[in-house]
């Protein structure tokens, strides 16, 4: 801003003229001297044109006088420069590669995932599919490429995927590990902590069961307000809904469902136009590659211009909806067409007539079986499997055991279809139902559940009679079937599996299996009773005797079948499912005995903690094979680049180093205490003691520690925090050296330096002053490191006093 009084002869002059400066020749005040309010000015353009103009208060804004200068001066902090670069090519990637997300990610996805996402989704606006290829097709990596793709190029925040109980845990663990997306498993306690009271607005990336939003109300109200812009949906056959005559008979699921797709009584505000930065981005071709005849436009769109999408998705909840299940049709046509009536309600309108309605699903729908499914060079993704049974004739005790316990369940059946309560009749068929699977699995599984049960009954019993002894206990075994977990009890006992996580389900099943039943006075539950001993004592001494046919088969394949072991003779790795912990534990005993080993088998069920799972699965994949296969692979390519790297240097000198003390023990000079040691065995142990004490620390700050130091990776223990909100941290890589006490320096590898200057902050090198049986530390040292070896070092001495010095107590390490 310039006043007009500042305006002098010769100044130079920028507002007057469009992008130029001028100089002014004379001005002359319009009004009183001292107090005019115009003035005009007579001034040059850069050509020498002259020209006058009159300026008034109004225009002293747009004014101000010119400097001297540079347009632009290389003078700004390169780092900043070098940040915005590097946004701006993080923003406009998706132009330069269509693909972004599949080479962000960790996961090499397949050709029909490619297509998937690329040619038949991603051209979509909005998206309104189903995704139902066959099962193993990886349908949640070709979610989670999209979702990874959609929020690459701002055209997606906010994403929410329903899934059953069984699998949130799964999406939440594969869409951080193979995407590095952080969503969040929703749980009650989130409304409790949530500054606005409704998680469901404040959290971007969220999960939650589709049973836990099915069921309550109070969740879906919370729900219906909020705007997302892509809602997944998996094992999406179980949003269903039937006919019963004319009337259409709908699911809770199928309800959700609605709710999903459609919000009432709110108003979408449309946007006539899109910004120029998202038209651009629309008009971003899928890459020829994939879809030569595909429509030229992409899925992205400006986090600003989410509401310009038109007609499609006015009311909804979401602007992107995606329906995920390997079993869209269940046989019959008119249930098809309500399960697709949630992606388009006008093209699916009414009861379906076979001959007066034409169904074609092609831009809704897409189906890839297994046998369509290639690589990417052109060999069958599946290879044929051949399943085999393996049948085998009962011992006499354990035939009798099985009569007997299948006498007992078809009584207790016809007593329960003899129940008014229609839902206590289906959890009495349940419970009887689960113990005659148990009487399959093995001997022990249904001794062990005939004595729980006895227990819980008899228990009961005693209850009963010191309440009010010969009245009616149907209003106790009532109570019984109220079972509740954090999620509550699924809405179909018979999908437990599938609405509940796998610990809850245990749970679940054990608690309908152990209590109950269709006695409905306590003369009828004590009858029932003595005949649960007899069986129980039945099964007892077909356990103790051990036989058991089912065992002796596996235990035959085990040993005598050749396809159990490799060409080393090693025993393979081999995966056994079964349904029931009891058979698990059982099973556990039985191969540790035959093989020998302790660590020979590890298992995985409901009540083994998630992390501990996870960490379980990771170690169990990995062997030697793998470890080789990859080591080959990396020299080969090594191989490949020979032509390209400089040739090996040509060695001049080279130096042979001797350990001082072997230097001295070869000239019968003793040793100094806590000098260099010949003795392996010695050094062995002092290693030995230096692991135990680094894995008791973080096993003592509550981490999960895996032992590599056996596939020479770089570092001896990772170890795992606990996960902190329900999110993976990163795991601790930690090289553990010991050391007698009294040595004054520590040797590590070049290896080891590589890695720990590679690993920055997760690298830790702990120490461990052993003297004697006792110890000293460990003492952790961050980035001990500093600069890489030299080409021809092998190994390199630490001076263990400097080391020592900046060292730090394992809990002051987190």
């Amino acid at each position: 801003m310039l006043k007009l009084e500042r305006i002098q002869k010769n100044a130079a002059l920028s507002g007057l003229e469009p992008g130029q400066v001028v100089r002014i020749v004379t001005t002359e005040p319009v009004g009183l001297s001292d107090n005019y309010s115009a003035l005009t000015v007579y001034y040059k353009l850069a050509d020498g044109t002259l020209r006058e103009r009159m300026l008034f208060r109004t225009d002293e804004a747009g004014l101000s006088l010119a400097e001297a200068g540079r347009p632009w001066a290389f003078d700004a902090p390169g780092e900043e420069f070098k940040l915005a670069v590097e946004a701006c090519r993080i923003d406009l990637a998706h132009l330069f590669d269509p693909m972004m997300a599949v080479h962000t990610s960790n996961v090499e996805p397949l050709p029909h995932q490619i297509t998937a996402v690329y040619e038949s989704m991603l051209p979509r606006q909005p998206l309104r599919y189903v995704l139902a290829d066959d099962p193993g097709a990886g349908k949640t990596i070709m979610a989670g490429l999209f979702i990874r793709e959609l929020l690459m190029r701002a055209d997606a925040r906010r994403v929410l995927i329903v899934a059953p109980g069984s699998l949130v845990e799964q999406w939440q663990d594969e869409m951080f590990e193979k995407f590095g997306l952080s969503f969040t498993l929703f749980s009650r306690e989130q409304i409790d902590r949530s500054r606005s009271g409704n998680p469901f607005d404040d959290i971007d990336l969220l999960v939650a069961r589709v049973d836990q939003l099915a069921r309550a109300e109070d969740l879906q109200e919370k729900l219906m307000p909020t705007q997302w812009d892509l809602v997944v949906v998996d094992e999406a056959h179980k949003l269903s809904a039937s006919y019963f005559g004319n009337k259409v008979d709908k699911t809770k699921r199928f309800l959700l469902g609605e709710l999903l797709v459609s919000r009432h009584g709110s108003d979408v505000v449309g946007c006539a136009q899109p910004s120029e930065r998202s038209a651009r981005r629309i008009a971003q071709p899928i890459p020829s590659v994939l879809a030569s005849d595909a429509t030229p436009r992409c899925a992205s769109m400006a986090s600003a211009d989410r509401q310009m999408i038109g007609d499609a998705t006015l009311g909804s909840i979401t602007r992107h909806f995606l329906l995920m299940t390997a079993t869209p049709h269940n046989g019959k046509e008119e249930d098809f067409q309500l399960f697709m009536s949630l992606l388009d309600a006008d093209r699916f309108y009414g009861k379906f007539r076979d001959g007066a309605h034409k169904v074609d699903v092609a831009d809704l729908m897409r189906r890839m079986v297994k046998e369509d499914m290639l690589t990417f060079d052109g060999t069958p993704l599946f290879p044929e499997r051949r399943a085999y049974t393996v049948n085998y004739k009962l011992s006499d005790p354990e035939a009798a055991l099985y009569a007997a316990v299948t006498d007992y369940v078809k009584t207790e059946f016809a007593r329960a279809d003899q129940l008014a309560d229609g839902g206590r009749k289906g959890t009495v068929g349940f419970a009887l139902t689960a113990l005659q699977r148990r009487l399959a699995s093995s001997p022990e599984a249904i001794y062990q559940s005939l004595k729980r049960r006895r227990n819980k009954l008899k228990r009961r019993v005693e209850d009963e009679k010191l309440r009010q002894r010969g009245q009616l206990v149907k209003e106790g075994l009532a109570e019984t079937v109220g079972y509740e977990n954090g999620n509550g009890s699924p809405e179909d006992i018979w999908e437990s599996a599938d609405d509940l996580s796998p610990e809850a389900c245990e749970d679940f099943e054990e608690y309908l299996v152990d209590q109950t039943t269709a006695a409905q006075t306590i003369q009828e539950l004590e009858a029932e009773i003595i005949l649960l001993e007899g069986l129980e004592e039945q099964a007892r001494q077909v356990v103790h005797s051990g036989q058991d046919r089912k065992w002796d088969e596996l235990s035959r394949l085990l040993q005598d079948t050749p396809e159990m072991h490799d060409s080393a003779g090693r025993q393979r790795k081999l995966i056994i499912f079964t349904e029931h912990r009891d058979t698990l534990n059982y099973l556990a005993v039985k191969i540790r005995g035959l093989i020998g080993s302790e660590e020979a088998v590890v298992m995985i069920h409901g009540g083994v903690k998630r992390e501990e799972r996870r960490l379980t699965l990771e170690n169990e994949r990995r062997t030697i094979d793998n470890l080789t296969a990859r080591r080959e692979s990396r020299e080969k390519e090594l191989l490949a680049m020979r032509h390209v790297v400089s040739a090996t240097p040509v060695v001049l000198g080279g130096a042979l180093v001797i350990p001082a003390g072997l230097l001295m023990q070869r000239k019968g000079v003793p040793a100094e205490p806590g000098g260099w040691s010949a003795d392996a065995d010695a050094r062995t142990r002092i290693e030995r003691i230096a692991m135990h004490a680094v894995i008791a620390a973080e096993r003592a700050l509550g981490h999960a520690v895996i032992d590599v130091s056996a596939q020479k990776c770089g570092w001896d223990l990772t170890s795992q925090p606990q996960p902190v909100d329900g999110r993976l941290t990163t795991s601790r890589h930690i090289e553990v050296k010991g050391r007698a006490k009294g040595q004054s320096t520590i040797t590590v590898t070049r290896n080891e330096i590589l890695y720990g200057l590679n690993q920055a902050d997760k690298f830790i090198l702990a120490i461990v002053l052993v003297d004697g049986d006792r110890h000293e530390g460990p003492f952790y040292v961050r980035q001990p490191f500093t600069q890489e070896p030299d080409w021809a070092e092998t190994s390199k001495n630490l001076d263990l006093g400097q080391l020592l010095a900046k060292a730090v107590a394992p809990e002051a390490s987190l």
